[in-house]
């Protein structure tokens, strides 16, 4: 679990990366910058992190509903 962790915090911070650059960002993603469109691009990158993260949350929630079963007694 603690590599899966850090694979996914990895992950996002790319998925940040690319977002930002998608929204038009022209600096980096988390740098204090005063380029036109930046704190767009940067709220962008946020939201898709954000969703990211709810779309996974509702997937390893049904994963686990559907496989999860309690044992059956007697």
């Amino acid at each position: 679990s603690r590599t899966a962790g850090l694979v996914a915090v990895a992950v996002m911070g790319s998925v940040a990366a690319i977002a930002y650059a998608a929204a038009g960002g022209g600096a980096s993603y988390g740098a204090a910058s005063d380029l036109p469109g930046h704190g767009a691009a940067m709220s962008r990158a946020f939201a898709t992190i954000v969703w990211v993260a709810a779309g996974l949350s509702f997937l390893s929630a049904a994963l686990a509903w559907v496989g999860i079963r309690t044992p059956q007694t007697g």
